[in-house]
Parts: C-alpha cells; structure tokens; sequence
C-alpha cells in the first residue's frame, strides 16, 4: 500500500479503513494523528506520530482478527466500493455465522 502524500489519499485511507474499526481495537484513538492531517483547515505535515500511527494502522490491518486464512472448502464473499477518486475490495469467508475479511485491494 502507498503512503498518503495529499490529504485526499489519507481521507479514502481512512474511509476504507474505517469500515474496518470493528475489528481494530481502538481505532478511532489510533488514527487520531491522521484525521488531524487529513482536516483541509490543518497543515498538511507529514510528522513522525502521523507516520507511526499509519504504520500502526497498516500493521492492524494485517493481523488477527481482521484478517484469516481462507477455507477452499468455503464459498467467497467479493464486496467492492469506488467513487471519483478512489476503489476498494475486499475478499470475504463466513466463520461459525460472522464474516472475516480474507483480503484487501484498493487504488486511486
């Protein structure tokens, strides 16, 4: 995944993201840093919290529970978003009645 380098990117980030938040444990405090960049009525500054919360961010996006491995023996759920200036999919598996994200993609 690449990095943010305008407020624009940050803000599809953290709406893929953000439909996430279920599963990360205290993601609204995680992205604190980021939302505060990502406001048009802030200075876009790229510091050393804004860069570890994101690292942190993509980090829980990679780690259980959000993500498990698939079950061939499972039918696959494929859900996609876009709009005009980004898209997003992710690749889902039912697990004893709930849903599990099995993979992302995404791009503007």
């Amino acid at each position: 995944m690449n990095k943010p380098t305008k407020p624009e990117d940050l803000k599809s980030l953290l709406g893929l993201t953000g439909y996430y938040k279920t599963f990360i444990l205290g993601y609204d405090y995680l992205i604190r840093p980021l939302r505060v960049i990502s406001n048009p009525n802030n200075i876009w500054s790229w510091t050393q919290e804004v860069e570890e919360a994101y690292q942190k961010l993509i980090s829980s996006l990679a780690t259980q529970p959000i993500l498990k491995l698939p079950d061939l023996d499972k039918n696959f759920i494929v859900k996609a978003d876009t709009s005009l200036y980004a898209w997003g999919a992710a690749l889902y598996q039912v697990f004893d009645g709930v849903e599990f994200p099995i993979a992302f993609a995404g791009g503007s």
